[in-house]
Order: structure tokens, then C-alpha cells, then sequence
């Protein structure tokens, strides 16, 4: 520290910043099956930590890698013991990825 302004200055690198907050435990969804049929697309998501409603997620899909994700409005969600299920409309045609949105 000096006297002199010109020659005083903060520098920070590699900042990292924790939450060191409540104790509240984040919510980690990991997808556990999928099953596709000839009508329908349904996913098992379990749920570790944190406190989410099915109104909380919502399911998301694109044809191909790179493109981007967009919800898949027909979807539904329903909470099941350990995490939830959701439904969705097979695609028309193709591959199809998928991500739960929270």
C-alpha cells in the first residue's frame, strides 16, 4: 500500500467465488433411463438434494450437436419417489438429444 494513488491498486486473478450462505443443498438431476417407443420418448430423472417440483423442469431437445436446444412443449413431468418421469412425443425422424432444464 502506498500514499501515492498512481502507485495504488488492487490486482485479482483466478478469482473464485463460493457461496458460503445457507445450507441449503443444490439440486443435482442426472438422467437414469430412457425409453423410446414407437409413440413416445420417456426418461427417468433421479434427483439428489435440493427440493424441485415437476413445474421446475422442463425437457429440451435438438435433431443435431451443435444446434440448439429447444423446449419440447408436449412434454410432461410427473415426480416419482427419487426423482421424476417424463414423457414426451417420439420425433418424427432421426436421432434426437436431450437435456432437463431446471
Amino acid at each position: 500500500m502506498s500514499d501515492n494513488q498512481a502507485t495504488s491498486f488492487g490486482l485479482v486473478d483466478n478469482l473464485v467465488v463460493h457461496d458460503l450462505g445457507a445450507d441449503d443443498e443444490e439440486a443435482v438431476l442426472e438422467i437414469t433411463t430412457i425409453n423410446v417407443s414407437e409413440n413416445s420418448v420417456e426418461l427417468r430423472v433421479s434427483l439428489a438434494g435440493g427440493d424441485l417440483s415437476p413445474g421446475q423442469l422442463s425437457l429440451q431437445s435438438m435433431a443435431a450437436l451443435g444446434g440448439a436446444f429447444a423446449d419440447v412443449a408436449e412434454a410432461s413431468v410427473e415426480a416419482e419417489a427419487g426423482g421424476f418421469k417424463i414423457t414426451a412425443p417420439a420425433p418424427n425422424a432421426g436421432q434426437q438429444f436431450y437435456r432437463v432444464k431446471f
